[in-house]
């Protein structure tokens, strides 16, 4: 998949969004609360660093918005974690009061979603263990809200070993409060 299209799928767009009207309106009330209201989550993804597109989309949109999951972490098949804090746009998206979910992803720009990157994580124990480690850590300390798991091309054999890892993830952000 080429960069362009990806940027097209993850950034702040109109696929959030219904243009039937002929302007933008969004697909769902945002509350942030229980009694049925939808979270909408934009996700939020820079081609190249201080690109202005996805950040004048946010500021355009915060209001329909109830979380932005910048595209920003890969996580490699050994469980480390690399990648950039958008810090201007977090600072955006919290000063707008929505909530701000660190995106984990397996995607580089030369081979897309890398299976083979999840199929070697998910496989080795130390290996999950140090993705959980690193996404505990990335999220107590930068302020993150919470996480958005895009680990994508996952091979089928690998199911025990994906639900294994939630669930390890999960008991390791739980008590946090993540």
């Amino acid at each position: 998949m080429e960069p362009g299209v990806v940027r097209t799928l993850v950034t702040i767009a109109a696929y959030l969004f219904s243009q039937s009207s002929g302007g933008v309106s969004p697909v769902a009330t945002p509350s942030g609360g229980s009694g049925g209201a939808r979270s909408v989550i934009g996700y939020y993804s820079e081609y190249y660093p201080g690109e202005s597109r996805p950040y004048k989309a946010l500021q355009n949109h915060a209001k329909t918005l109830t979380a932005i999951a910048p595209f920003a972490y890969y996580l490699d098949g050994n469980g480390n974690l690399s990648g950039t804090k958008p810090t201007r746009a977090i600072a955006a998206a919290k000063s707008s009061g929505l909530q701000v979910l660190a995106l984990i992803h397996n995607f580089t720009r030369q081979n897309g979603f890398e299976g083979w990157v999840a199929h070697k994580m998910l496989s080795s124990p130390l290996a999950r263990g140090r993705a959980v480690s690193r996404i505990v850590s990335l999220v107590r300390t930068t302020g993150y809200n919470g996480i958005n798991l895009d680990l994508e091309n996952v091979p089928a054999r690998d199911r025990a070993n994906y639900t294994a890892f939630i669930r390890e993830l999960s008991q390791a952000l739980r008590p946090a409060g993540i």
